[in-house]
């Protein structure tokens, strides 16, 4: 009996595990959910018990993973989704237990409310899984939302402090003894604490959403003829080069017409040479990564800023880590916005020594698609100021496209924007939240 005992309690907290980190496997890629099995292998060897410390050994684990292997802070999303989660199976778990114990079969024995507990937590995760796509599209709305609102770090925050309290009194009443009969009281307190963190959430972004409609009224139309005026430069490059090789082209012709196919051939192979030399094996290998982007429009764009990176000497690095289709109704918006950053890129970063820019494409899930750009800086940069018309990050520029693509992430839902700013260097995280129907 008492090796029933102990099976029936690792398989219960086996599932509250499950419970716990179901929403991260549903945030993270599919390698992510390694972690899980991990994690769980590493509470039972190290702690040697069961109660609430699982999800104290549970979490640490996780959040120390995200810090070492993916350079993550402890208030990042993904473990803001560890805590949610953990917040979830305790919450779930408690009422379960409070019903058996109280309402349903109060004088059942030990190992018949265990049982009736492990069935209930086994339902509850069969039922998350079938509704897995919900739960998905859930946590991406509610990434785009924080992001767009610029409450990431106030809802990672509460989470936290929300998760440590409710777990912290969870433990100390396991400990005393007394769990079992304060825990309606424990439930009670737990759902009043998620409450207020979802209230002060709420009242937070509306009062966001007031401050962006104002800001969006000052902006004027002139942001859009600035971006216009910066991109000139960019036309008449093309419009040299498209001299230079229809001349190139009609000099070819002009020789094939008088039948001198011998000097044709040399001075071809010349404007082939010379192509080649424009060309390095850097921009090739570059391109070759861009290839990966089923969008023409935006493979294309990207890659006109990399040869524009190369001219001025900017150490470029590239990676995109999927083909997330991009919609034609977004086109547009997104080629604007990427278009706009990595200009403004280019202009911090132009005559600097040891300048770099990074481009990265990442997907979370199956709907966010993050386009990261990251360039060096040399001073200070006040995140607030980033969008206010005439404001720039170089002295001299009037922040030509920054304001245009504020008004993008204005216009959609389904846009956000993170800024970052280090030392050394600024991040922009651009995401793009794809609706399910979506092929």
């Amino acid at each position: 009996m008492i090796m029933v005992g102990v099976v029936q309690y690792f398989l219960m907290e086996i599932m509250s595990l499950a419970s716990c980190y179901f929403f991260s496997v549903l945030n993270s890629s599919i390698k992510e959910k390694k972690i899980f099995f991990g994690g769980v292998v590493l509470t039972v060897l190290c702690l040697g018990v069961f109660g609430n410390f699982i999800y104290l050994v549970y979490t640490l684990f996780v959040v120390l993973y995200n810090r070492l292997m993916k350079k993550e802070s402890l208030l990042c999303f993904n473990n803001g989704i560890v805590y949610i989660g953990a917040i979830f199976s305790l919450t779930v778990g408690g009422c379960i237990s409070f019903l058996f114990n109280f309402v349903l079969i109060p004088n059942a024995s030990v190992n018949k409310l265990i049982t009736c507990q492990l069935v209930s937590e086994s339902v509850v995760l069969v039922i998350l899984y079938f509704y897995r796509r919900y739960v998905q599209i859930g946590l991406s709305k509610l990434r785009i939302y924080l992001y767009r609102h610029k409450l990431t770090k106030f809802f990672q925050c509460s989470i936290l402090l929300a998760y440590i309290f409710i777990l912290s009194l969870q433990i100390i009443a396991e400990e005393l003894g007394v769990e079992m009969r304060i825990e309606g009281g424990l439930m009670l307190i737990s759902m009043i604490i998620i409450l207020i963190v979802l209230g002060f959430t709420i009242s937070l972004s509306k009062y966001y959403n007031r401050v962006n409609q104002l800001e969006y009224v000052k902006r004027g139309v002139s942001q859009s003829q600035e971006y216009l005026a910066f991109n000139r430069r960019d036309y008449l490059r093309l419009r040299k080069l498209r001299h230079k090789y229809v001349n190139q082209l009609i000099s070819l012709d002009g020789l094939l017409e008088n039948g001198d196919y011998l000097a044709a051939k040399g001075y071809l192979n010349n404007i082939l040479k010379e192509f080649n030399q424009s060309i390095n094996s850097e921009i090739n290998r570059q391109y070759q990564i861009l290839n990966e982007l089923s969008s023409v429009e935006l493979r294309s764009l990207i890659f006109s800023k990399v040869q524009l990176m190369h001219e001025y000497n900017i150490s470029c690095n590239l990676s995109v880590n999927t083909d997330f289709p991009i919609s034609e109704e977004n086109a547009i918006d997104v080629v604007t916005v990427i278009g706009s950053l990595l200009d403004n890129a280019i202009e911090e970063t132009r005559d600097k020594y040891q300048s770099r820019i990074e481009l990265e494409l990442n997907q979370y899930g199956s709907e966010i698609l993050d386009f990261k750009v990251v360039n060096t800086i040399d001073h200070e940069i006040d995140n607030h100021k980033l969008f206010q018309n005439e404001y720039s990050t170089k002295t001299g520029h009037s922040g030509i496209g920054l304001t245009i693509i504020k008004d993008i992430i204005d216009s959609s839902d389904n846009y956000a924007l993170e800024i970052e700013t280090y030392k050394d260097r600024i991040q922009f995280d651009y995401m793009i939240r794809r609706d399910p129907d979506d092929n």
